[in-house]
């Protein structure tokens, strides 16, 4: 004879959060993303801050280098956000969440910035700061989510 144990479905605050939480909070850091690109862009565009690296080989080392660690981190921080969004079950957590996945969308732009204003070369340190939307889409495909916050 077996036993059946009937569970109650219910609804915790334990799970994974709502989508349109953490697109908000991935939207904010690109927003952030956009102001800091934006003011390395003026800085470089206008001259007020001189060039320190010089074009070439040493610029183009520089971006292979930033390009590789933007690319690096990506899956660590999924897995880390995965389990971090999965595991946050009051509103502290909720919230240490939505801040961490701002932050990851937010710094292909904090790695591209310094790129920008050190070498000079616009068009490639907004092509670094674009993945941001990398990222974005990352965290939209792969972080679970449920449906009410």
């Amino acid at each position: 004879m077996t036993w059946r144990v009937r569970r109650r479905k219910t609804t915790t605050a334990t799970g994974t959060m709502a989508l349109n939480a953490l697109m908000l909070a991935a939207s904010g850091g690109i927003g952030a993303a956009m102001l800091l690109t934006l003011a390395a862009v003026y800085l470089t565009v206008s001259g007020m801050v001189p060039r320190v690296v010089p074009a070439g080989l040493a610029s183009w080392l520089l971006l292979c280098f930033v390009l590789v660690f933007s690319l690096g981190e990506l899956p660590p921080m999924i897995l880390a956000l995965r389990r971090m969004v999965g595991s946050a079950s009051d509103r502290i957590g909720n919230i240490l969440a939505l801040v961490t996945t701002a932050a990851f969308v937010f710094f292909a732009a904090f790695y591209a910035a310094p790129f920008i204003v050190l070498t000079g070369q616009v068009v490639a340190g907004v092509a670094l700061a674009a993945l941001c939307l990398v990222r974005l889409l990352c965290v939209w495909i792969f972080v679970p989510v449920r449906k009410s916050f």
